[in-house]
């Protein structure tokens, strides 16, 4: 059985996977920003805290 489906629908459909995809992948970008974000904020939170305690 053939795709019944017209080039327009396909061509419709592809477009919309690639917007579902690009949305995806910017979420997952994201999400890795934050994080190495969280981390080097944390680093620079606990080496303050030793310089800090260092000094007492």
């Amino acid at each position: 059985m053939k795709n019944s489906r017209t080039p327009e629908e396909r061509k419709a459909q592809t477009q919309d996977f690639h917007g579902a995809l690009a949305k995806i992948l910017r979420g997952v970008a994201n999400i890795i920003g934050f994080s190495l974000t969280a981390m080097k904020n944390t680093q620079g939170f606990h080496a303050a805290q030793a310089v800090r305690g260092s000094g007492r």
